[in-house]
């Protein structure tokens, strides 16, 4: 936890309404997962924001999520799924997806013979 969230979390009295990072932090989800709990319909955000401006969520409704063991386990489902259809879709003999840490694992992958072996050249 980094202090932003301690200072968040030990305020006598939390703010009527908390920004994204914020919202993410009291309820326990990462800040990428809000837009997934948007778009499933299980959080809302307060008026009608445009897509692209700052998001703004009622303390009061959080508190009410956060109790909810019910809600949390559908978000925590909602936000597992989007993942597993996400992993889903990539491409599984792509050069890239078999990278770890910046190295290639053995036996991942095999570079045409092409690339392996020198092109027959003449020298005269």
């Amino acid at each position: 936890m980094n202090t932003d969230q301690k200072h968040l979390l030990s305020l006598p009295r939390l703010p009527a309404r908390l920004t994204v990072e914020q919202a993410a932090q009291f309820l326990g989800f990462q800040v990428h997962d809000l837009p997934i709990l948007m778009a499933a319909g299980l959080l809302k955000p307060l008026g009608r924001p445009s897509p692209n401006s700052t998001k703004h969520f009622a303390t009061i409704d959080l508190e009410q999520l956060s109790g909810d063991v019910k809600w949390l386990c559908r978000a925590t489902e909602s936000v597992q799924n989007h993942w597993h259809r996400k992993n889903r879709t990539k491409v599984p003999n792509s050069p890239l997806s078999h990278r770890r840490n910046g190295r290639r694992e053995q036996g991942q992958f095999t570079p045409s013979p092409a690339a392996v072996e020198p092109a027959n050249v003449q020298t005269q």
